[in-house]
């Protein structure tokens, strides 16, 4: 899942092309910005929670001794 944010708002889609048409068919008050003014998340990379924290890092399997 993609996550793109403009503010205070969010708006998600399988693709980023599917999040982006989603920013720009909602009907709220956001302000019709292009792509590369949007912050862009993986949900993968993401902690999903009202912060959008990134997740803490872990240590690779095949580093640890």
């Amino acid at each position: 899942m993609i996550i793109c944010k403009d503010g205070c708002y969010s708006y998600t889609g399988a693709t980023a092309a599917e999040a982006y048409s989603n920013y720009l068919d909602a009907k709220d008050d956001h302000q019709n910005l292009d792509p590369t003014h949007l912050q862009w998340f993986s949900a993968q990379e993401m902690a999903l929670n009202m912060s959008l924290a990134a997740k803490p890092k872990t240590t690779a399997k095949n580093k640890v001794a």
